[in-house]
C-alpha cells in the first residue's frame, strides 16, 4: 500500500513537472511606443540588409510584407524613413537603460529587461527576441514613431518574426490619424 501511494504521489509529481514545464519559459509579446505614428496610405522607405538569411534580414522580410499587407506602400522617395534593429540572445543578460550604473545593485538599475534566472522546471535555456522600429519624417527631422518589442521563449522562427512585425506595424499605424 505505502509502496503504491509513492507510485502514485511520483506519477503527480511527473505529470504536473511536464505541465508546468511546457509553459514555463515563455513570455508574451510586449510592445511599447512613443510618437504619433504613421497614416495608413503614407508611403515608407525600409532599408533592406546585404544578408537576406541574418536575422535582421529575415525581420526585415517580415516587416516590408506586414506594411504592405497593413497599408503602407514602400518607396524608396518616401518622406518616411524606417530603421530597424533586431536581437536575440539568451535571458539570462538583461539590458539597461542608458549606460547602467556600476556602483548600483541589479534591483536599483533601470533595466528595459530583466534578466531572467534559470527555473527549476525550464525545459530549455530561454532566448529572448527583442526588436524596434524607428520612423523618421525626412522633411520635418523628427521621429514620428519608436516602437519596440521583446518576448521570451525556447527558440525563435520566421513566424514569430512575423508575429513582431505585424504588431509593430499594427503599433505604429494604429494611433496615427488619418
Amino acid at each position: 500500500m505505502q509502496n503504491r501511494r509513492w507510485r502514485l504521489s511520483a506519477s503527480v509529481a511527473m505529470v504536473m513537472a511536464t505541465l508546468v514545464s511546457a509553459c514555463s519559459v515563455s513570455s508574451p509579446l510586449e510592445i511599447s511606443s512613443t510618437g504619433a505614428g504613421l497614416e495608413r496610405g503614407a508611403s515608407l522607405k525600409l532599408s533592406r540588409s546585404e544578408d537576406a538569411q541574418s536575422l535582421k534580414g529575415r525581420f526585415e522580410a517580415a516587416l516590408a510584407e506586414a506594411l504592405t499587407q497593413g497599408a503602407v506602400p514602400l518607396s524608396d522617395q518616401a518622406q518616411f524613413v524606417a530603421d530597424i534593429s533586431v536581437a536575440q540572445a539568451g535571458a539570462s543578460g538583461g539590458v539597461v537603460r542608458g549606460e547602467g550604473e556600476a556602483d548600483k545593485s541589479d534591483a536599483d538599475q533601470d533595466w528595459i529587461s530583466t534578466p531572467r534566472e534559470r527555473r527549476t522546471f525550464d525545459r530549455c535555456k530561454a532566448q529572448r527576441l527583442r526588436a524596434t522600429l524607428v520612423i523618421y519624417d525626412k522633411v520635418a527631422g523628427t521621429v514620428i514613431y519608436r516602437g519596440s518589442g521583446q518576448a521570451t521563449q525556447c527558440e525563435f522562427d520566421q513566424s514569430d518574426l512575423t508575429e513582431f512585425a505585424n504588431a509593430l506595424v499594427q503599433d505604429a499605424t494604429a494611433s496615427a490619424t488619418p
